[in-house]
């Protein structure tokens, strides 16, 4: 696996350190943040591949977070927490989230969820770009379509103009 660019977004700072350590040896570059804000900062600045978002922290919280690197800057989202709640479980569901680590987290885990991520991501995002061309392809075939029947753009109700020579004076 090539060397990522990692957001790494927790309140506590000795889970961030570990967390810095763990991706260090896996090969990869740690960006770190103390809360939702400054991940989203990094999203928006730091050129990152992925981000692991802890769901409980101050100011911007992981889920909210999730949502709006997901909108505005498409990467792959892994939540930790140290929480195993169904609420928060069932939240994060609903988000574009590629994976979910409970705490505390071992190198191996983190490595898989990594992998993971990153191939749930690239197929989410292939599945998109086909979409999109398969939607691109159909309009222009309608407008094609459209054009060789004569289709006229002012449409049905335009108006015509008429012009009348004035009859010729006595």
């Amino acid at each position: 696996m090539k060397r990522l660019r990692i957001i790494v977004a927790d309140d506590e700072s000795i889970i961030r350190m570990g967390l810095r350590t763990m991706l260090s040896t896996l090969g990869h570059e740690a960006l770190l943040a103390a809360d939702g804000r400054e991940a989203l900062h990094l999203a928006r600045t730091a050129n990152a591949d992925l981000a692991i978002l802890d769901i409980q922290m101050p100011l911007t919280n992981g889920l909210e977070a999730a949502k709006t690197i997901a909108r505005k800057h498409p990467m792959p989202i892994i939540i930790l927490t140290a929480y195993g709640q169904q609420d928060l479980i069932e939240k994060a569901v609903q988000l574009p989230i590629q994976g979910y680590l409970i705490k505390p987290v071992n190198e191996k885990d983190l490595a898989a969820a990594i992998g993971i991520a990153m191939a749930r991501f690239e197929e989410t995002q292939t599945s998109l770009r086909e979409k999109r061309e398969a939607t691109r392809q159909s309009r222009s075939a309608q407008n094609h379509r459209s054009g060789a029947r004569g289709f006229d753009a002012a449409g049905p109700n335009r108006r015509r103009s008429i012009s009348i020579d004035p009859a010729p004076g006595p």
